[in-house]
């Protein structure tokens, strides 16, 4: 009977996998939501491959993060052109000119090739947001969110959402 009762508790204790993705932390220095699921920066115990980076091209006035996950080959970059402006606390929506975004979906198949599966943001939505810039540390954060289009197959598009960046070293 006890031994009844155990397997009960084991099998009747779990359930289907409706997990959802962990809430970034205070502390996370990059976060997003690709399609629902939880995408965060991973080197894989890659020491040679940046993950995340930040950068300020002053002389050219343009300021890119990159994120990249070696474990699934997915990456996330964006980009914003200041127009020769400084970089602010600022909200700039996604156009095909002076805010752009893309998503990298890993690697797929087509017609037996492996293929890089790349996305391009969508004009007109989205955004990216400079919540927090400090000059003396070279410290920036933010907040981003926006719709990529498959550049392989038209029809399907990636939703990243709530996503984040804190205290990026540029």
């Amino acid at each position: 009977m006890k031994q009844i009762l155990f397997i009960i508790l084991i099998f009747g204790g779990c359930k289907g996998s409706n997990v959802e993705p962990s809430p970034p932390t205070d502390n996370e220095r990059f976060y997003c939501e690709i399609d629902g699921e939880r995408y965060r920066p991973n080197s894989n115990g890659d020491i040679f491959n940046e993950v995340l980076i930040a950068d300020w091209y002053k002389l050219k006035g343009t300021f890119t993060v990159s994120a990249y996950n070696s474990k699934t080959y997915k990456d996330v970059l964006f980009f914003i052109n200041l127009k020769g402006q400084k970089l602010e606390v600022k909200k700039h929506y996604i156009d095909s000119l002076y805010a752009k975004a893309s998503y990298s979906g890993g690697y797929i198949k087509v017609n037996g090739n492996s293929i890089r599966e790349d996305y391009s943001s969508i004009k007109g939505i989205g955004f990216i947001e400079i919540t927090k810039v400090d000059t003396l540390t070279k410290k920036v954060s933010g907040k981003f969110e926006f719709d990529a289009k498959s550049e392989i197959d038209k029809t399907k598009i990636a939703k990243i959402r709530n996503g984040q960046f804190n205290n990026l070293t540029y």
